[in-house]
């Protein structure tokens, strides 16, 4: 009887911790806050309109401290009172990681000028082999294609390079260039994307490789990611392509159709397939849903957000395999992808007007329930999301969410669907425990021994 006892009392303990877990897990990310960025401080008329562009990179942190800190360049337009005139300002500075709530609030700036020159993007990238590691910064403007190095942990406002470069209006970067295993830079130049190959010696190739990418006239809500799609992703990667033989592939998004171009890993890239979806897209994620190691399509538009699964042996599925739909939702702007919870399978996070919701992946039949596991909602934040960052800022696991978005309407903003604001939700917990180990192999032998062959990541990867 006893025994009996113990064996209810222990079920009951697991069947309690259990139910803890998933309540605890339930709450993911804290409320936001909002990340300073430049801002004109004379008495102004009509602040009309704030362009923000950013990227995350270690840039102050020392070996043992690698908290990401936060890149952005700013494009300032708007009416200043006395004297009564137009101004046009560009600011290109970093601030730093400074808790566990925010970045600091005073920009450490690198560059800044009044001009009608406008800023197009911002990338971290790692374009030297320095001790510690530390990435440069590639900025793109109507002009040029321009780098500054970190210097002593920080970026300075010396230019290194130059790059004449005029319509450029996408900059991205992605491992595509054959010769080599680091990321290069990718700039769409309607029609066509170019690329810059990274020389490593914290310089960029001054001409892009010949074979020019035609993608078309990308009009509305354009969008292109670098990403693999014709191969498997880390780190299953490092099992079925330990030398990375296989380059990433381009992923571009407009109006209604994601066309995908695969890489033939001899500096080139073809059209292979265009997903029709018949909705007018917002914003597009790409990511590993059902955990194969081959990275999926998500796409979102309206009320509903669909998902077309990886194939590995004929490719992105033509017709969605997964639709999360729901009117109380109101329309979707932006999706990411990360694993919040770290039990190995990516989940979505959503951006919403006047909301961030978050569906965890079931890794069932069909990975998503059409209700969030969370919701932060309010007035006082993001009255319309214009895209989504995840990223682990701590470098420990626990994932964020920057979004850049409008904040509310403000008397003296009369385009405010045009002034650009960040907002960082924090992870809750910063340092959770790993995923489960992915096993490659059930067995192998080794010094004589029949012994499993698994790979274990920190970090929650």
């Amino acid at each position: 009887m006893k025994k009996v006892k113990y064996i209810i009392t222990i079920v009951m303990i697991i069947w309690t911790l259990s139910i803890f877990k998933a309540y605890s897990q339930t709450n993911l990310l804290t409320d936001p806050v909002l990340i300073e960025s430049y801002q004109f401080n004379d008495p102004t008329l009509d602040d009309s309109k704030r362009d923000i562009f950013f990227d995350f990179s270690e840039i102050k942190n020392s070996t043992e401290n690698t908290k990401l800190d936060i890149l952005q360049c700013v494009n300032f337009f708007g009416v200043r009172l006395d004297p009564f005139l137009l101004y046009n300002l560009r600011d290109a500075s970093w601030n730093k990681n400074i808790n566990v709530t925010n970045f600091e609030p005073f920009p450490n700036n690198f560059y800044f000028a009044s001009s009608t020159i406008k800023y197009k993007g911002v990338i971290s990238l790692k374009m030297r082999n320095i001790n510690p590691q530390k990435n440069d910064v590639v900025v793109l403007r109507d002009d040029a294609v321009q780098v500054y190095w970190n210097v002593n942990y920080t970026i300075s406002g010396t230019l290194k390079q130059n790059i004449p470069l005029s319509g450029g209006s996408i900059l991205i970067k992605g491992n595509y260039d054959a010769d080599d295993n680091v990321e290069d830079v990718i700039i769409y130049t309607n029609p066509n994307l170019k690329i810059y190959k990274n020389l490593s010696s914290g310089l960029l190739d001054s001409s892009p490789l010949p074979n020019q990418i035609n993608v078309g006239n990308l009009s509305t809500f354009p969008e292109i990611i670098s990403a693999q799609i014709n191969g498997q992703t880390f780190p299953q990667s490092q099992y079925s392509d330990p030398f990375g033989a296989n380059k990433y592939d381009i992923i571009v998004k407009d109006d209604q159709n994601i066309r995908i171009y695969l890489n033939d890993n001899n500096n080139n890239a073809y059209l292979s397939q265009t997903i029709s979806t018949g909705i007018q897209l917002y914003s597009m994620a790409v990511g590993d849903i059902n955990n194969d190691g081959y990275n999926d399509i998500i796409y979102c538009g309206n009320n509903i957000l669909k998902i077309h699964l990886n194939n590995p042996t004929s490719g992105i599925n033509p017709s969605p395999d997964i639709v999360i739909s729901n009117s109380n939702l109101g329309t979707i702007k932006a999706v990411g992808i990360g694993d919040f919870n770290s039990d190995g399978m990516n989940d979505l996070v959503l951006g919403l007007n006047y909301a961030v919701s978050i569906f965890l992946n079931t890794a069932e039949q069909n990975y998503f329930n059409n209700n969030p596991t969370q919701t932060i909602s309010g007035n006082n934040f993001i009255s319309e999301s214009k895209g989504i960052r995840v990223v682990d800022l701590y470098n420990q696991g626990g994932l964020a969410v920057i979004v850049k978005g409008t904040g509310p309407i403000s008397e003296n903003i009369l385009t405010p669907w045009e002034y650009d604001q960040l907002y960082r939700f924090n992870a809750i917990e910063r340092n959770p425990a790993p995923a489960p180990a992915i096993v490659y192999k059930s067995s192998q032998y080794q010094g004589g021994l029949l012994r499993p062959k698994i790979y274990m990541y920190s970090k929650g990867e």
